[in-house]
């Protein structure tokens, strides 16, 4: 009977075949599996950057308050000595 025929099988390829098939590079691919690694590849990635921005930013904008912190206490002395003439 040809390959070719046209015709259903109607049996299950033997466990003999199937490894003919592999070795001659016949195997089923499908292109939605490539799709969807690559889709959670850039997922994992994105995640990460998200993840590293925010640390960034929460340390920047701490630094920054603490520093403003550390300036206004400054200023509020300076004030109270030039105006009020006392050391605190």
């Amino acid at each position: 009977m040809p390959e070719n025929s046209g015709q259903e099988k109607t049996e299950p390829a033997t466990s003999k075949r199937r490894q003919e098939a592999r070795k001659k590079g016949q195997v089923a691919r499908s292109p939605e599996i490539s799709s969807a690694m690559v889709s959670d590849g850039f997922d994992g990635v994105f995640l990460f950057w998200r993840r590293l921005v925010v640390l960034e930013s929460v340390g920047v904008y701490q630094r920054d308050l603490s520093e403003y912190r550390y300036l206004a206490d400054l200023y509020y002395d300076r004030c109270q000595r030039l105006f009020c003439g006392c050391d605190l």
